[in-house]
């Protein structure tokens, strides 16, 4: 019984001592954009009921991440991403009566810190899931005519809010021995999907 325990240890050291010395490239630098359902975060005010318009808008997330390998399947790392937004407001009428004029911008930033695990990593392709924790915050400014205006009716969380994310699904290919295209599917904040860049060194 004791040589199969030391038997089976030597070979969980063998293999993680072979992964660490197969790691050629110990960092990757990713930069993306992600989108988001920025469509369920507003609730647009019923124009049916009023007169004039109210339009919004909405930017891909531009991110930049840091991914260090641990062992050539795990890395932890850091991102950051930031996402701009806004409504339009164009002599709208409100439930109250009060003419509305200008434009409400709206900055969503995230930062967190990822876990990843990497269940293909060799050569030109990683392939990888993992878990993204941080935080979120919403800053908002105004130019609106109409100073007593509720932004609860067009955003209904400001501050900041602890935001995880699962990452079900991440690829990296290479082109070149260090740079690559990165795509990404995930549940939570700040995106569901992202696309872009990444350097590994």
């Amino acid at each position: 019984m004791k040589k199969i325990r030391l038997i089976t240890l030597m070979a969980i050291f063998a293999f993680l001592l072979t992964n660490l010395q197969a790691q050629d490239h110990k960092s990757a630098i990713t930069v993306n954009a992600g989108f988001s359902l920025v469509g369920g975060l507003f609730d647009l005010p019923d124009a049916g009921n009023t007169t004039g318009d109210v339009s919004s808008y909405s930017l891909p997330a531009i991110q930049v991440g840091y991914d260090y390998f641990i062992l050539n399947w795990f890395s932890v790392g850091a991102a950051g991403s930031f996402q701009f937004m806004g409504v339009d407001y164009d002599n709208y009428v409100d439930e109250n009566g009060e003419t509305v004029n200008g434009t409400l911008d709206i900055v969503r930033s995230n930062f967190a810190a990822r876990a990843l695990f990497h269940y293909f990593n060799k050569g030109r392709l990683d392939m990888y899931s993992g878990v993204r924790l941080g935080l979120t915050n919403w800053a908002i400014s105004d130019d609106l005519s109409n100073e007593s205006y509720d932004y609860n009716s067009v955003v209904s969380s400001t501050g900041t809010n602890f935001a995880p994310q699962l990452i079900l699904y991440g690829l990296r290919g290479y082109i070149t021995e260090n740079i690559g295209l990165n795509a990404e599917l995930a549940v939570g904040a700040p995106h569901f999907f992202s696309a872009g860049l990444n350097y590994r060194f």
